[in-house]
């Protein structure tokens, strides 16, 4: 029993060194909120952080090359943090924190560059959530699979919700129109609703238009 009591107290004293705290901080952490914050940004199948480590630990690197240069900054870097506990805070928490989370961003928007559609695919995985991630208000038109073939018309704005994948395909539309079923015009707006919930499994197929 004291063999295993002295062996906890080895292994946690050396999770618990300094040093290997700093290197945790500094490895882990940006690349695990950059992964974290693409993954917000972009449909995609939920990520096992365990059997990413190696992309953490490789975006954590190359986020600390970027900001290498601060080390050639005259000042002295053992006596810096004594003198300049504010400063040094506010520089761990940027290059930890604050960059990853705009690098990530940076990277997504860089995915949506016209200059690289003929390079790099698309990193959505279905039509649908890369057409609704650009939140573009439109008209929709659904053509349910009912007997009738019945058409449904909305307006996907500003405050309507679509879902993304792996979830099932639904989308919130803030409002619903009454649609002519022989020429799909669309006229009033649906009284006393506040939008609908449609399902793209119901659908035959969904008209968009500007």
């Amino acid at each position: 029993m004291k063999q295993l009591e002295n062996l906890l107290n080895v292994n946690l004293s050396g999770l618990l060194n300094p040093t290997v705290l700093v290197l945790a901080v500094f490895l882990v952490v940006p690349g695990f909120i950059a992964m974290k914050v693409y993954d917000l940004t972009t449909a995609a199948e939920r990520r096992n952080f365990g059997n990413s480590l190696i992309e953490v630990i490789s975006f954590s690197l190359i986020n600390l090359f970027l900001w290498s240069w601060l080390l050639l900054l005259p000042f002295n870097v053992e006596k810096f943090p004594a003198k300049h506990p504010v400063w040094t805070y506010l520089i761990v928490v940027g290059i930890v924190i604050v960059s990853p989370f705009v690098l990530a961003i940076l990277f997504r928007k860089l995915l949506d560059l016209k200059l690289l559609s003929n390079i790099i695919l698309d990193p959505s995985p279905t039509g649908w959530d890369g057409f609704f991630r650009k939140r573009e208000p439109c008209w929709l038109l659904f053509r349910l699979k009912d007997e009738k073939g019945t058409a449904v018309g909305a307006y996907f704005g500003e405050e309507s919700v679509a879902s993304s994948h792996p979830n099932k395909q639904q989308v919130y539309v803030e409002k619903l129109y009454l649609v002519d079923q022989g020429t799909h015009e669309f006229l009033n707006e649906v009284d006393r609703t506040c939008g609908g919930i449609i399902s793209a499994e119901e659908c035959l197929y969904v008209e968009i238009f500007k």
